[in-house]
């Protein structure tokens, strides 16, 4: 690298606009060095380019093809850039809160990519190109449009972090269960009425956010859940609940604020390794028995229930290494 062309790259990191401007027009001098430098066409790709002197956390002297990390967060894009294609080594691409309708071919190239961020755009139908990226872990397309999950998710064999939030979805393909490693589950502020039972063998699943959404009532397969250790129901329509949650026997958390659950089954007291467990805004008069047995329990929130002050009075004393919040 010339000296010269070391100086050319200090005007266009500079973070006067001036600098930057005139660094732009001696570009024209240094065209091939610089092609040569960050593996692109001055020309074709001046878009992507200009997109990564925003990114405050790119590395100004990386070349195309050394770049692992693109953040394009809020950057009010409605494509994406084809000369992404350029970056075949990406393993984290964010692209959220901006105006994404549809994603470009040029997406599919990306095979190296594990981390993909699209939560907050415009997608009105689940973009599918992301289901060739067959590497990715972690998924957000939360706070879009569409209704559907394609049934070739199933094609993401290593995912283990989801995210569906906000969606309009109100239930999951069959072929969801042959997601044998996903970890983490997300479908909060959704439609669903029902528990998919779909989800139901994921053996791997630790945590499962089903807030605001529709669910009436929880299916016994729910027990099958093995390593779950947080399982989110605020904001639902349930009455009651299973006797097979005493089959989560990892859960340490388990969140059913704003329900109307107005009994637990006694087998609630099998949960061994629960220590946080809220019900809060629900018609309980009572707690069975059995709860005294939560022995690892830290935190019971009962806000907005009808106990009475001498069920109130038992509940505490249940507890004493427990704070209990009425």
């Amino acid at each position: 690298m010339t000296q010269e062309f070391e100086n050319l790259l200090e005007l266009l990191q500079s973070p006067d606009e001036a600098n930057v401007n005139l660094g732009l027009i001696l570009l024209e001098n240094y065209k091939d060095e610089f092609e040569s430098y960050f593996k692109m066409n001055l020309e074709k790709d001046i878009e992507l380019f200009e997109l990564l002197k925003r990114d405050k956390y790119w590395q100004f002297k990386t070349p195309f093809d050394k770049i692992e990390d693109l953040n394009l967060v809020s950057k009010k894009l409605e494509n994406i850039p084809h000369s992404i294609a350029l970056m075949p080594n990406l393993l984290r691409l964010r692209l959220a809160n901006n105006k994404l309708k549809t994603l470009s071919k040029e997406l599919k190239t990306l095979q190296n990519l594990t981390n993909l961020y699209l939560n907050s755009n415009s997608f009105n139908v689940f973009p599918v190109e992301v289901l060739e990226l067959k590497l990715l872990r972690t998924l957000n397309v939360s706070e879009n449009k569409f209704e559907v999950v394609p049934t070739e998710i199933e094609k993401l064999q290593y995912l283990q972090f989801l995210r569906l939030n906000s969606c309009m979805i109100k239930s999951l393909p069959k072929s969801f269960e042959n997601l044998s490693i996903l970890q983490e589950l997300s479908l909060a502020d959704n439609e669903i009425e029902n528990l998919p039972l779909e989800i139901s063998n994921l053996a791997n699943l630790e945590f499962l956010s089903l807030n605001n959404n529709k669910i009436k009532k929880l299916p016994k397969e729910i027990g099958k859940f093995k390593a779950l250790k947080r399982l989110l129901l605020d904001n639902n329509y349930l009455t009651t609940l299973p006797s097979e949650i005493s089959q989560l026997q990892n859960l340490e958390i388990l969140e059913l604020r704003n329900n109307k659950l107005t009994n637990l089954p006694k087998e609630i007291g099998e949960l061994g390794n629960l220590k946080t467990l809220d019900l809060t805004d629900n018609f309980l008069k009572t707690l069975p028995d059995e709860v005294a047995k939560l022995e690892n329990m830290a935190n019971l929130s009962l806000f907005q229930n009808d106990f009475s002050e001498e069920e109130r009075e038992k509940i505490t004393q249940m507890f004493p290494n427990c704070y209990v919040s009425f």
